[in-house]
């Protein structure tokens, strides 16, 4: 039992080399599907099986026979990991240049009906998604659908409630959304609808009362705890510039506290608007789309803004473009469980589309 643990002990100080344990230390060769530096963990995907280990602290790791960082290693990335297998730690991994997964943008084909079919919104997973779609003229429908991995087509479509713009807690259990007003006036205003269990249906929608008053509400997107919730709210013939704004509330019974303008340093972008914010759940990184530039300027849209902490401002951020042609895109929702950025895209004037960009990988955004 003392040798087990001395064992294990030194293994994780790095004290004993893998030449001196090579009995116990097996090599395999994969892809990598995602890499938490932080947490220290790897997932690798095998020709038989994919597999989450953790990192060592004295892991050596080179990218093409040069020493790298483990926080440079990118999902598509053709690796050999050597690891402990009693143990599950990674005590060396060597990396090719790159990854060899390409950006691909793919229409949601089988959803996309009607006039628009826009505003998606993920489970974690990546597997269920929620979205609208209908006439210009009405308040819409919000439907689900289900697909078996990230490379399978979404099937069995199901029609919820009229609606727009879902959003849902982690769990799954409470969604909020755009409904029509219960007053009588014209316009959209938040409602919200929970079930008991991800397999009962939700239970009939009602009206959020206390943001009944947020003036031309628009693109809410909560927390995965439920706690938080971002939405643009003013402008189009509100006294209001639109804006992001921020609510938040101290449990999922309370009621929602008032809204508070998001922190978004917007002293260095163009003359515009920022929309669709949807934030990360470590609240650091925010993608979202620019509106209203001008006609030179109205493509590539799609944004990613950081901030080094909760405390602080929106303050670094970088353009959407490589790899993808010119598009005009609105609620950007990034799945990191599959590397997928899901997108309304802007065919036409009249037109909107569910894209998903594929083997999407995210990038630092930087002060321009």
């Amino acid at each position: 039992m003392f040798r087990a643990v001395s064992l294990m002990a030194c293994l994780l100080l790095g004290i004993i080399s893998t030449e001196t344990v090579h009995a116990a230390v097996i090599t395999i060769e994969g892809t990598v599907k995602s890499v938490d530096a932080q947490k220290r963990t790897i997932t690798v995907q095998t020709k038989n099986k994919m597999l989450e280990l953790d990192v060592s602290r004295k892991v050596k790791v080179s990218v093409k026979g040069k020493t790298a960082k483990l926080d440079s290693l990118k999902p598509g990335q053709k690796v050999k990991i050597s690891y402990h297998d009693g143990l599950e730690i990674v005590l060396k991994i060597e990396a090719s240049a790159r990854g060899e997964s390409q950006v691909e943008l793919l229409e949601l084909s089988e959803l996309n009906e009607g006039a628009y079919a826009a505003s998606p919104w993920l489970s974690s997973d990546g597997l269920t998604i929620y979205w609208a779609r209908g006439d210009w003229d009405t308040s819409g429908v919000v439907w689900t659908a289900k697909r078996k991995d990230a490379n399978s087509f979404f099937r069995g479509k199901k029609q919820l409630f009229p609606g727009r713009s879902p959003t849902l807690t982690e769990d799954g259990l409470q969604m909020v959304f755009l409904g029509t007003r219960s007053d009588g006036e014209k316009g959209l205003s938040l409602h919200f609808t929970r079930r008991n269990s991800i397999d009962e249906p939700f239970k009939r929608p009602r009206e959020i009362q206390e943001l009944q008053g947020v003036q031309r509400p628009l693109s809410p997107s909560m927390s995965p705890d439920g706690l938080t919730l971002y939405l643009n709210r003013g402008g189009f013939g509100t006294p209001l510039r639109m804006e992001i704004v921020v609510c938040s509330r101290a449990k999922r019974e309370a009621p929602w506290g008032k809204p508070q303008s998001l922190p978004i340093m917007l002293d260095n972008i163009e003359k515009g608007v920022l929309t669709g914010a949807f934030i990360t759940s470590d609240e650091l990184s925010m993608y979202c789309v620019i509106e209203g530039r001008g006609k030179d300027r109205k493509q590539d849209n799609l944004m990613l803004w950081t901030r080094t902490s909760k405390s602080k401002r929106f303050s670094n951020f970088t353009y959407l473009t490589d790899g993808l042609p010119r598009m005009t895109c609105s609620t950007p929702r990034y799945v990191k469980a599959t590397n997928e950025l899901f997108v309304s895209r802007l065919i036409s004037p009249s037109q909107l589309r569910l894209f998903v960009i594929k083997g999407f990988i995210p990038r630092s955004a930087t002060t321009p």
